[in-house]
């Protein structure tokens, strides 16, 4: 199969995504480290992993990022309150939060970060009423403090970590289980409804600009992490999908001028149906 990556003609700065990371600190002997990963930037990843498990289950993906805070009342300096059915505040830090809400259709305040599908809302509430709440920052690869005056932006990796019982700990599988099942039907019924069709075997990708040349490389991303630079036109890689686990991958080419800045980008979201896959891309 062969995927064409057209890039716009409008500029747009963005930053590589971190790599996966170790929870930092210990939880009590009777608890366990539940995170939830929230990639920051349109199409990013949300993704839960339970019971200090290295694996990432994939719930739902950013509609829309967060790239500014909100006042926050109270005393809590962190943590994520429920402020409606449908609205999760995440306190940052003390007095400034985001809100979390499910996509809708029209402008979305800057303080918003809106995912899809709205029934994950219901998942990460149920999590994060589990137990005490942090909320850390994922940056290369490290899990790091808020820090004072931070404000996010595209590209920021948000990781809230649960204290979860032990007790608890069959429950939380559970509801992750289902709603990664329930998110990969439902990414599944979409490929299937729009002109693209699953993935299996190999995968060329093409980036084409329809701008003047850019004067630099192309660097191909797959779920976030670097996996190819061209140097050179045709901005081609090729891949065999059967290396991939089987569902939806985020694919992403970001050409750069010749100083390194990213001045123009281009994500596709493609669903592998191979029967079986080792796994060994994340």
């Amino acid at each position: 199969m062969v995927l064409f990556l057209l890039f716009p003609t409008s500029l747009a700065a963005a930053r590589a995504l971190p790599l996966p990371s170790l929870a930092l600190g210990s939880a009590a002997t009777d608890t366990i480290q539940l995170r939830i990963r929230i990639s920051n930037t349109s199409l990013g990843a949300v993704q839960v992993s339970a019971a200090n498990e290295s694996a990432w289950q994939l719930v739902a993906r950013v509609v829309q990022p967060a790239i500014e805070v909100a006042t926050s009342s109270g005393d809590l300096s962190q943590g994520v309150k429920q402020t409606s059915a449908d609205c999760m505040q995440v306190v940052l830090r003390k007095g400034a939060a985001i809100r979390v809400l499910p996509a809708k259709a029209g402008p979305t305040p800057r303080d918003v970060l809106s995912i899809g599908p709205p029934s994950a809302m219901a998942l990460l509430d149920a999590l994060c009423r589990l137990g005490p709440v942090e909320v850390a920052l994922e940056v290369g690869g490290q899990l790091l403090p808020v820090h004072d005056g931070f404000a996010p932006s595209d590209g920021d990796v948000l990781v809230i970590r649960v204290a979860v019982a032990q007790t608890e700990v069959p429950q939380a599988k559970s509801l992750i289980a289902e709603a990664g099942r329930r998110y990969a039907e439902l990414a599944l019924e979409r490929t299937r409804q729009s002109a693209q069709k699953p993935v299996s075997g190999y995968l060329t990708v093409i980036a084409r600009s329809s701008a003047e040349p850019h004067g630099g490389p192309v660097v191909f991303l797959l779920d976030g992490s670097p996996v190819a630079i061209v140097n050179r036109t045709p901005y081609t890689v090729r891949w065999d999908t059967r290396d991939w686990t089987d569902g939806e991958h985020l694919i992403e080419a970001r050409a750069l001028n010749s100083f390194g800045t990213v001045v123009s980008m281009m994500k596709k979201l493609v669903y592998v149906q191979n029967g079986a896959g080792d796994g060994r891309a994340r």
